[in-house]
C-alpha cells in the first residue's frame, strides 16, 4: 500500500516535471491556482473580510488594513481597542479557521513539491513564508496576555498578506491580469 502510494507521488511529480520541463508551466500555474484559489478565498473573505468588516465597519477596516500595511505591518499603528477586537474576532473563530489553514498549508506543501526554482523564483519564498506564518498561528495559545494578542493578530494579518501575495503570483503565471485575478469579495 504505501509502495503503491510513494509509487503514485513519484509519478504526479514525474508529470509536472515534464510539464515544467516542455515549457508548460502556465497549465501547471493554472491547475495549482484552482486548487489553493477556494481556499484562500474562504479564509480571506469568509474570516478577514466579513467577520472583520462585521466588527469595525466597511469604511473604517479599509483604514486599519491601509494604517497596517503603510506602516510595514506594525500593530502599534493600530489603537488598542482596535487590536482588541481583531484578537476577538479570532479567539472566536479559531476553531474554524485552524482547519482552513491546514489544507491551505498542505495545498502550500504540494505546490512546493510540485515546483522547483526554475518555475517561479519569485512564488518558492512566499509559499516558504506563508507556510511558516500558518505553522506560527497554529502553535499560538491564545491567552489574554498583551504579547500574545499582539502576536495572534500580527500572524493573522500576515497570513492573509502572504496568501494574497501567492494568489496575485499564481495569477501572473497563469497570464491572467491583476483585474481579472482580484479575489471576489462577498457583498457586505
Amino acid at each position: 500500500m504505501i509502495c503503491g502510494t510513494a509509487l503514485s507521488l513519484a509519478v504526479g511529480l514525474l508529470v509536472v516535471e515534464v510539464y515544467l520541463r516542455s515549457g508548460e508551466k502556465r497549465l501547471v500555474a493554472v491547475i495549482l491556482h484552482e486548487i489553493i484559489r477556494p481556499l484562500m478565498e474562504r479564509f480571506h473573505n469568509d474570516y478577514i473580510i466579513a467577520k472583520s468588516r462585521d466588527a469595525f465597519g466597511i469604511p473604517y477596516f479599509d483604514k486599519l488594513l491601509n494604517d497596517y500595511s503603510t506602516n510595514d505591518g506594525n500593530l502599534q499603528s493600530l489603537s488598542p481597542q482596535d487590536r482588541d477586537t481583531l484578537f476577538d474576532i479570532i479567539q472566536t473563530n479559531r476553531d474554524e479557521v485552524l482547519p482552513i489553514l491546514d489544507m491551505l498549508n498542505i495545498e502550500l506543501k504540494h505546490l512546493l513539491l510540485s515546483v522547483d526554482w526554475s518555475f517561479s523564483p519569485d512564488i518558492i519564498p512566499l509559499v516558504m513564508e506563508c507556510r511558516t506564518l500558518i505553522g506560527r498561528f497554529a502553535g499560538l495559545t491564545l491567552t489574554e496576555d498583551a504579547q500574545n494578542k499582539l502576536q495572534a493578530c500580527k500572524l493573522f494579518l500576515d497570513i492573509d498578506g502572504m496568501l494574497s501575495a501567492v494568489y496575485v503570483k499564481l495569477c501572473d503565471l497563469r497570464g491572467l491580469q491583476k483585474d481579472r485575478c482580484q479575489s471576489k469579495e462577498k457583498p457586505a
